[in-house]
């Protein structure tokens, strides 16, 4: 509590204790004596607060004057209030109870000795506790304000650790994201493919996109994942070319915005998922269409996209369908290949069937699945 807050606390009581002695009818004014008491110690300290208060409100210069307009205002609202209840108490209550204390002091000193003294005991019993109290209740209300900033401090502690762990998991993302770019960049030059060479993906398949698919897998199966984890990111595979076959001008299952944070978890970290995205199609937007798709994104509420987690500068892959009216057959030819991929996938998953298989196992199937499929499509 700041000083101006404690004075115009005590402001309060002091009004408070004025209107109450008011009202007290002649005949019962003995028992106002004590608060009469109490309020002449608060007007004394009232009249040094407000007569500084009067010193910066004469103050004219505003450059020399160190309090701002509101605090000015507040001051002189308290000095008003205080010379309101000064009068009352100056004309009104001193003429009346100093009489009246005069009377019980002389009545004080007309009783018995003892009897005077177990009065004052019980007077100064009944202050201390008044005192008591006060410190008591002043005493829980700091506890209660220690508690309520240490809980404050927790909180802002954890904020900042979930505001850190917020950052750390971006540049994670971002890192891994710019990752990802490059190596698809690498997968268009096919210079990533020279460490595949000695691979029977390489060598005995010939059409471009299944050797890329081939080799994706095989780099999900070299990674260090879990048998669980890879058919996962292959059945998460297969279910976005299944949407995709069901509608493939539908948009949404074409345009994969890999600052998406399930995606990230999905395939953040798994170079081959993204060899399996670039044999399927998909390509990274150039940064002149970041704008375009942002603004379909942001705009088309049948998406139910989180607009407040996009991003302009957001790294997208796109499967771009070929016209099927003016390019009907190149339409139907990429139809087709995605179905086989598809097939592929999903003859890959049947393998978690088979409890026995290890990774090396599935590597070895690899080539024979996939020109099954192949052939058995011509």
């Amino acid at each position: 509590m700041t000083e101006t807050q404690r004075t115009l606390h005590l402001l309060e009581e002091a009004e408070y204790v004025v209107r109450s002695l008011l009202e007290f009818e002649k005949h019962d004014l003995e028992k106002g004596l004590q608060d009469y008491v109490a309020l002449k110690s608060k007007m004394e300290v009232l009249i040094r607060k407000t007569s500084k208060y009067k010193k910066f409100l004469a103050i004219k210069d505003p450059s020399k004057q160190i309090y701002g307009p509101k605090m000015l205002e507040k001051m002189r609202n308290m000095c008003s209030r205080f010379e309101d209840i000064d009068e009352i108490f100056e004309e009104q209550l001193n003429p009346i109870y100093e009489s009246v204390e005069a009377e019980y002091n002389r009545k004080l000193l007309e009783m018995d000795q003892e009897e005077r003294r177990r009065k004052e005991e019980k007077f100064k019993r009944k202050v201390e506790q008044g005192i008591q109290e006060t410190y008591l209740e002043e005493k829980r209300r700091l506890e209660k304000l220690k508690e309520k900033q240490e809980e404050d401090k927790r909180r802002k502690e954890a904020l900042e650790r979930l505001n850190q762990e917020e950052k750390e998991r971006l540049e994670k993302m971002n890192r891994s994201i710019e990752m990802m770019s490059i190596f698809i960049k690498d997968l268009e030059t096919r210079e990533v493919l020279n460490e595949f060479k000695e691979t029977q993906v390489y060598s005995k398949l010939e059409i471009y996109e299944f050797k890329i698919i081939g080799i994706g897998i095989l780099l999900l199966l070299r990674q260090e994942l879990d048998l669980k984890e890879f058919y996962t990111c292959i059945g998460l595979i297969s279910d976005l070319l299944v949407s995709i076959l069901k509608d493939p001008s539908d948009i949404k299952y074409r345009l994969l915005r890999m600052n998406n944070e399930n995606f990230f978890k999905s395939f953040g970290d798994k170079k081959g998922s993204f060899a399996i995205f670039y044999g399927i199609g998909f390509r990274i937007i150039q940064p002149e269409e970041r704008k375009e798709y942002f603004e379909i994104l942001s705009s088309d509420k049948d998406l139910g996209i989180n607009v407040s987690r996009l991003n302009s500068n957001d790294e997208y892959l796109i499967l771009r369908e070929p016209d099927p009216i003016d390019q009907f057959e190149i339409w139907v030819t990429w139809m087709e290949k995605l179905s086989l991929i598809n097939n592929i996938l999903k003859e890959i998953l049947t393998l978690r069937y088979d409890r026995d298989l290890k990774k090396d196992d599935i590597e070895k199937l690899l080539v024979n699945i996939i020109l099954c499929i192949i052939q058995d499509k011509r």
